[in-house]
Protein backbone atom coordinates (compact mmCIF):
# COMPACT_ATOMS: atom_id res chain seq x y z
CA UNK A 1 0.00 0.00 0.00
CA UNK A 2 2.88 2.74 0.81
CA UNK A 3 4.31 1.33 -2.54
CA UNK A 4 1.39 2.19 -4.29
CA UNK A 5 0.98 5.59 -2.73
CA UNK A 6 4.68 6.53 -3.60
CA UNK A 7 4.03 5.65 -7.13
CA UNK A 8 0.47 7.30 -6.99
CA UNK A 9 2.40 10.74 -5.82
CA UNK A 10 5.34 10.68 -8.32
CA UNK A 11 3.00 10.21 -10.84
CA UNK A 12 1.27 13.20 -9.90
CA UNK A 13 4.23 14.98 -9.80
CA UNK A 14 5.52 14.13 -13.12
CA UNK A 15 2.43 14.67 -14.94
CA UNK A 16 1.50 17.44 -13.30
CA UNK A 17 5.03 18.95 -13.67
CA UNK A 18 5.27 18.05 -17.58
CA UNK A 19 1.48 19.59 -17.97
CA UNK A 20 2.58 22.64 -15.66
CA UNK A 21 5.32 23.70 -18.04
CA UNK A 22 3.63 22.43 -21.45
CA UNK A 23 0.78 24.98 -20.77
CA UNK A 24 3.54 27.59 -19.46
CA UNK A 25 4.66 27.64 -23.47
CA UNK A 26 1.29 28.17 -24.53
CA UNK A 27 0.63 30.70 -22.23
CA UNK A 28 3.44 32.84 -21.82
CA UNK A 29 3.99 33.20 -25.90
CA UNK A 30 -0.15 34.07 -26.50
CA UNK A 31 0.38 36.96 -23.69
CA UNK A 32 3.42 37.63 -25.21
CA UNK A 33 1.73 38.03 -28.61
CA UNK A 34 -1.08 39.47 -27.89
CA UNK A 35 -3.80 36.83 -27.65
CA UNK A 36 -6.74 37.25 -25.14
CA UNK A 37 -6.18 34.34 -22.67
CA UNK A 38 -9.46 32.85 -20.87
CA UNK A 39 -8.05 30.45 -18.67
CA UNK A 40 -5.01 28.80 -17.93
CA UNK A 41 -6.05 25.49 -16.06
CA UNK A 42 -3.74 22.90 -14.76
CA UNK A 43 -5.70 19.46 -14.71
CA UNK A 44 -8.96 18.36 -15.83
CA UNK A 45 -12.74 18.12 -13.99
CA UNK A 46 -14.03 20.13 -10.90
CA UNK A 47 -12.24 22.95 -9.66
CA UNK A 48 -10.03 22.82 -6.54
CA UNK A 49 -8.97 26.71 -6.61
CA UNK A 50 -9.43 29.23 -9.19
CA UNK A 51 -8.96 33.09 -9.33
CA UNK A 52 -9.07 35.86 -12.09
CA UNK A 53 -6.35 38.40 -12.46
CA UNK A 54 -6.31 40.60 -15.26
CA UNK A 55 -9.08 39.21 -17.49
CA UNK A 56 -7.29 35.29 -16.64
CA UNK A 57 -9.00 32.94 -14.85
CA UNK A 58 -6.26 30.85 -13.24
CA UNK A 59 -7.41 27.15 -12.14
CA UNK A 60 -6.60 23.76 -10.52
CA UNK A 61 -8.76 20.99 -11.30
CA UNK A 62 -9.25 17.63 -9.38
CA UNK A 63 -7.84 15.04 -11.93
CA UNK A 64 -4.37 15.34 -12.83
CA UNK A 65 -4.45 13.95 -16.43
CA UNK A 66 -4.10 17.10 -18.66
CA UNK A 67 -4.61 20.63 -18.63
CA UNK A 68 -5.37 23.66 -20.94
CA UNK A 69 -5.01 27.14 -21.99
CA UNK A 70 -8.03 28.89 -23.27
CA UNK A 71 -7.27 31.27 -25.90
CA UNK A 72 -9.94 33.89 -27.26
CA UNK A 73 -10.44 32.74 -31.06
CA UNK A 74 -8.85 29.37 -31.30
CA UNK A 75 -11.61 27.31 -32.04
CA UNK A 76 -13.83 29.59 -34.35
CA UNK A 77 -13.15 33.04 -36.01
CA UNK A 78 -12.93 36.00 -33.36
CA UNK A 79 -12.90 39.43 -34.95
CA UNK A 80 -11.34 41.25 -31.87
CA UNK A 81 -7.50 42.42 -31.64
CA UNK A 82 -6.43 39.47 -28.94
CA UNK A 83 -8.07 36.90 -31.40
CA UNK A 84 -6.06 33.80 -32.21
CA UNK A 85 -7.43 33.75 -35.51
CA UNK A 86 -6.87 37.15 -36.11
CA UNK A 87 -3.09 37.17 -35.15
CA UNK A 88 -0.39 36.80 -38.06
CA UNK A 89 0.57 32.69 -38.92
CA UNK A 90 4.08 32.63 -37.16
CA UNK A 91 2.81 33.93 -34.09
CA UNK A 92 -0.24 31.13 -33.98
CA UNK A 93 2.59 28.87 -35.01
CA UNK A 94 4.84 30.36 -32.27
CA UNK A 95 1.84 29.60 -29.44
CA UNK A 96 1.25 26.28 -30.65
CA UNK A 97 5.13 24.95 -30.59
CA UNK A 98 5.38 26.95 -26.99
CA UNK A 99 4.15 23.60 -25.83
CA UNK A 100 6.14 21.11 -26.62
CA UNK A 101 9.34 22.97 -26.91
CA UNK A 102 9.17 23.84 -23.20
CA UNK A 103 8.92 19.82 -22.43
CA UNK A 104 11.97 19.43 -24.60
CA UNK A 105 13.69 22.18 -22.58
CA UNK A 106 12.53 20.41 -19.13
CA UNK A 107 13.76 17.12 -20.51
CA UNK A 108 17.20 18.73 -21.30
CA UNK A 109 17.09 20.18 -17.76
CA UNK A 110 16.58 17.03 -15.50
CA UNK A 111 19.68 15.28 -17.77
CA UNK A 112 21.85 18.02 -16.79
CA UNK A 113 20.74 17.23 -13.05
CA UNK A 114 21.66 13.69 -13.64
CA UNK A 115 24.73 14.64 -14.99
CA UNK A 116 25.90 16.62 -12.50
CA UNK A 117 24.20 13.90 -10.04
CA UNK A 118 26.79 11.22 -11.35
CA UNK A 119 29.46 13.55 -12.27
CA UNK A 120 30.66 11.38 -15.27
CA UNK A 121 29.63 11.24 -18.71
CA UNK A 122 29.08 8.10 -21.11
CA UNK A 123 31.36 7.89 -24.49
CA UNK A 124 31.50 4.83 -27.58
CA UNK A 125 34.79 4.10 -26.85
CA UNK A 126 34.63 -0.06 -26.11
CA UNK A 127 36.67 0.00 -22.72
CA UNK A 128 36.38 -3.84 -22.20
CA UNK A 129 34.71 -7.39 -22.97
CA UNK A 130 33.15 -9.64 -21.29
CA UNK A 131 34.58 -13.04 -21.11
CA UNK A 132 34.55 -14.92 -24.01
CA UNK A 133 32.64 -11.75 -25.86
CA UNK A 134 32.29 -13.00 -29.69
CA UNK A 135 32.58 -9.74 -30.59
CA UNK A 136 36.56 -9.40 -29.65
CA UNK A 137 37.18 -11.60 -32.57
CA UNK A 138 36.91 -8.12 -34.71
CA UNK A 139 36.34 -5.17 -32.33
CA UNK A 140 39.47 -3.87 -30.01
CA UNK A 141 39.77 -2.17 -26.80
CA UNK A 142 40.18 1.32 -27.62
CA UNK A 143 37.93 1.43 -30.43
CA UNK A 144 35.45 4.03 -30.83
CA UNK A 145 32.55 3.37 -32.07
CA UNK A 146 30.99 5.63 -34.89
CA UNK A 147 28.11 4.37 -36.66
CA UNK A 148 25.83 0.76 -35.43
CA UNK A 149 24.39 -0.89 -38.77
CA UNK A 150 25.25 2.87 -40.44
CA UNK A 151 23.19 5.01 -37.94
CA UNK A 152 26.05 7.31 -36.51
CA UNK A 153 25.56 7.35 -32.40
CA UNK A 154 27.02 9.71 -30.32
CA UNK A 155 26.11 8.12 -26.65
CA UNK A 156 25.78 4.78 -25.24
CA UNK A 157 22.34 5.10 -25.62
CA UNK A 158 22.53 5.29 -29.25
CA UNK A 159 24.69 2.16 -28.81
CA UNK A 160 22.09 0.11 -26.96
CA UNK A 161 18.57 1.52 -29.06
CA UNK A 162 20.62 0.34 -32.57
CA UNK A 163 21.49 -2.84 -30.63
CA UNK A 164 17.81 -3.31 -29.71
CA UNK A 165 16.13 -3.05 -33.50
CA UNK A 166 19.15 -5.25 -34.72
CA UNK A 167 17.44 -8.86 -35.25
CA UNK A 168 19.97 -11.33 -36.44
CA UNK A 169 23.05 -10.38 -34.24
CA UNK A 170 25.14 -9.72 -36.82
CA UNK A 171 26.04 -5.94 -37.14
CA UNK A 172 28.05 -3.57 -39.19
CA UNK A 173 29.99 -1.67 -36.72
CA UNK A 174 32.46 1.76 -37.55
CA UNK A 175 34.62 2.39 -35.67
CA UNK A 176 37.72 4.78 -35.15
CA UNK A 177 40.79 2.49 -34.54
CA UNK A 178 44.84 4.14 -34.33
CA UNK A 179 43.70 6.97 -36.73
CA UNK A 180 41.92 4.79 -39.10
CA UNK A 181 37.94 4.28 -40.13
CA UNK A 182 37.07 0.91 -40.20
CA UNK A 183 33.84 -0.34 -40.95
CA UNK A 184 33.43 -4.26 -39.89
CA UNK A 185 30.76 -7.06 -39.80
CA UNK A 186 30.55 -8.33 -36.15
CA UNK A 187 28.58 -11.16 -34.44
CA UNK A 188 26.97 -10.69 -31.48
CA UNK A 189 25.37 -13.67 -29.14
CA UNK A 190 21.34 -14.04 -29.23
CA UNK A 191 19.53 -14.54 -25.71
CA UNK A 192 16.27 -16.35 -25.38
CA UNK A 193 13.38 -14.31 -23.60
CA UNK A 194 10.32 -14.99 -22.57
CA UNK A 195 7.24 -15.60 -24.87
CA UNK A 196 9.80 -17.19 -27.71
CA UNK A 197 11.37 -13.43 -28.20
CA UNK A 198 14.88 -13.68 -29.13
CA UNK A 199 17.59 -10.41 -27.61
CA UNK A 200 20.84 -9.53 -28.59
CA UNK A 201 23.41 -9.37 -26.18
CA UNK A 202 25.76 -6.64 -25.99
CA UNK A 203 29.09 -8.13 -24.54
CA UNK A 204 31.39 -5.07 -24.12
CA UNK A 205 31.48 -2.18 -22.24
CA UNK A 206 32.14 1.48 -22.72
CA UNK A 207 34.12 3.87 -20.89
CA UNK A 208 32.10 6.65 -18.58
CA UNK A 209 34.66 9.64 -17.84
CA UNK A 210 34.60 12.44 -15.67
CA UNK A 211 32.59 15.42 -16.92
CA UNK A 212 34.11 18.66 -17.57
CA UNK A 213 32.70 21.52 -16.56
CA UNK A 214 31.50 22.00 -19.89
CA UNK A 215 29.91 18.66 -20.63
CA UNK A 216 27.43 18.78 -18.28
CA UNK A 217 25.49 21.27 -20.56
CA UNK A 218 26.65 19.84 -23.90
CA UNK A 219 26.26 15.96 -23.09
CA UNK A 220 22.64 16.09 -21.95
CA UNK A 221 22.18 17.21 -25.65
CA UNK A 222 23.31 14.46 -27.02
CA UNK A 223 21.45 12.26 -24.61
CA UNK A 224 18.36 14.26 -25.38
CA UNK A 225 18.76 14.03 -29.13
CA UNK A 226 19.24 10.36 -28.48
CA UNK A 227 15.80 10.22 -26.48
CA UNK A 228 14.37 11.97 -29.55
CA UNK A 229 15.53 9.72 -31.99
CA UNK A 230 14.41 7.15 -30.06
CA UNK A 231 10.56 8.36 -29.89
CA UNK A 232 10.39 9.22 -33.75
CA UNK A 233 12.16 5.72 -34.14
CA UNK A 234 9.73 3.73 -32.16
CA UNK A 235 6.87 5.55 -33.95
CA UNK A 236 8.16 5.03 -37.66
CA UNK A 237 8.31 1.29 -36.28
CA UNK A 238 4.92 1.58 -35.24
CA UNK A 239 3.95 3.19 -38.82
CA UNK A 240 5.63 0.18 -41.02
CA UNK A 241 4.51 -2.82 -38.72
CA UNK A 242 7.40 -3.36 -37.13
CA UNK A 243 5.54 -3.18 -33.72
CA UNK A 244 1.94 -3.95 -33.42
CA UNK A 245 -0.35 -1.74 -32.06
CA UNK A 246 -0.92 -3.23 -29.19
CA UNK A 247 2.67 -3.12 -27.66
CA UNK A 248 1.79 0.75 -27.22
CA UNK A 249 1.15 1.98 -23.29
CA UNK A 250 -0.86 4.05 -21.84
CA UNK A 251 -1.59 5.87 -19.09
CA UNK A 252 -1.48 3.02 -16.78
CA UNK A 253 1.32 1.36 -18.59
CA UNK A 254 3.30 4.61 -17.63
CA UNK A 255 2.31 4.74 -14.04
CA UNK A 256 3.07 1.19 -13.73
CA UNK A 257 7.18 1.98 -15.24
CA UNK A 258 6.92 4.73 -12.69
CA UNK A 259 6.34 3.01 -9.94
CA UNK A 260 9.05 0.34 -10.34
CA UNK A 261 11.69 3.71 -11.46
CA UNK A 262 10.89 5.03 -7.58
CA UNK A 263 12.00 1.44 -6.14
CA UNK A 264 15.26 1.76 -8.64
CA UNK A 265 16.40 5.33 -7.52
CA UNK A 266 16.10 8.86 -7.96
CA UNK A 267 18.40 8.40 -11.30
CA UNK A 268 15.86 5.89 -12.30
CA UNK A 269 12.81 8.19 -11.73
CA UNK A 270 14.55 11.50 -12.82
CA UNK A 271 15.60 9.58 -16.20
CA UNK A 272 11.92 8.33 -16.89
CA UNK A 273 10.29 11.92 -15.66
CA UNK A 274 13.05 13.00 -18.58
CA UNK A 275 11.92 10.61 -21.05
CA UNK A 276 8.44 10.74 -20.78
CA UNK A 277 8.48 14.72 -20.89
CA UNK A 278 10.39 14.83 -24.56
CA UNK A 279 8.15 11.82 -25.01
CA UNK A 280 5.39 14.09 -24.80
CA UNK A 281 6.83 17.00 -26.31
CA UNK A 282 8.02 14.79 -29.39
CA UNK A 283 4.02 13.62 -29.61
CA UNK A 284 2.36 16.56 -29.50
CA UNK A 285 4.46 17.99 -32.85
CA UNK A 286 2.65 15.02 -34.71
CA UNK A 287 0.34 16.13 -37.36
CA UNK A 288 -2.52 14.54 -36.16
CA UNK A 289 -5.43 17.66 -36.21
CA UNK A 290 -6.16 17.56 -32.46
CA UNK A 291 -2.57 18.34 -31.41
CA UNK A 292 -0.30 21.05 -31.44
CA UNK A 293 1.32 19.58 -34.86
CA UNK A 294 -2.25 19.17 -36.54
CA UNK A 295 -2.76 22.33 -35.77
CA UNK A 296 0.47 23.73 -37.17
CA UNK A 297 -0.60 22.08 -40.18
CA UNK A 298 -4.03 23.61 -40.75
CA UNK A 299 -2.12 27.01 -40.07
CA UNK A 300 0.78 26.30 -42.93
CA UNK A 301 -2.38 25.77 -45.16
CA UNK A 302 -4.28 28.92 -44.24
CA UNK A 303 -1.15 30.77 -45.14
CA UNK A 304 -0.38 28.72 -48.36
CA UNK A 305 -4.10 29.42 -49.70
CA UNK A 306 -4.22 32.93 -47.92
CA UNK A 307 -7.54 32.17 -46.82
CA UNK A 308 -9.21 31.47 -43.31
CA UNK A 309 -10.16 27.05 -43.96
CA UNK A 310 -13.89 26.11 -43.63
CA UNK A 311 -14.84 26.35 -39.98
CA UNK A 312 -17.08 24.05 -40.64
CA UNK A 313 -14.53 21.36 -42.47
CA UNK A 314 -12.40 22.54 -39.55
CA UNK A 315 -14.81 21.16 -36.61
CA UNK A 316 -15.68 17.86 -38.79
CA UNK A 317 -11.70 17.02 -38.83
CA UNK A 318 -11.25 17.90 -35.22
CA UNK A 319 -14.42 15.96 -33.67
CA UNK A 320 -13.09 13.06 -36.11
CA UNK A 321 -9.42 13.07 -34.38
CA UNK A 322 -10.67 13.32 -30.86
CA UNK A 323 -13.14 10.34 -31.73
CA UNK A 324 -9.99 8.22 -33.36
CA UNK A 325 -7.55 9.55 -30.26
CA UNK A 326 -10.48 8.21 -27.61
CA UNK A 327 -10.36 5.38 -29.48
CA UNK A 328 -6.44 4.62 -29.49
CA UNK A 329 -6.58 5.44 -25.68
CA UNK A 330 -8.91 3.08 -24.87
CA UNK A 331 -7.25 0.44 -26.73
CA UNK A 332 -3.89 0.80 -25.03
CA UNK A 333 -5.57 0.99 -21.72
CA UNK A 334 -7.19 -2.37 -21.95
CA UNK A 335 -4.06 -3.37 -23.02
CA UNK A 336 -2.21 -1.72 -20.28
CA UNK A 337 -4.27 -3.57 -17.62
CA UNK A 338 -4.44 -7.13 -19.02
CA UNK A 339 -0.67 -6.86 -19.25
CA UNK A 340 -0.50 -6.01 -15.45
CA UNK A 341 -3.27 -8.06 -14.87
CA UNK A 342 -3.89 -10.91 -17.52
Amino acid sequence: MIQGLITALAAVLIFGAIILVHELGHFTVAKLTGITVYEFSIGMGPALWKREKNGTLYSLRAFPIGGYVMLEGEDEAVDSPGSFSNKPVLSRIAVLLAGAFNNLVLGYVILVILTAMTGYVGTTTIVRFEEGAMSASQLMEGDRILRVNGHRVRTSNDIAYEFLRDEDGLIDMTVSRGGETLTLPVQFPMEQLEEGVQAISIDFKVAAIPATPVQYLTYPINWSLSIVKQVWGSLIDLLTGRYAVNQLSGPVGVVSAIGQATQMGIDSFLLMAAFITINIGIFNLLPIPILDGGKIVLSLIEAIVRRPINQRLVTAIMSVSVGLMVMLMLYVTWNDIFRLFG
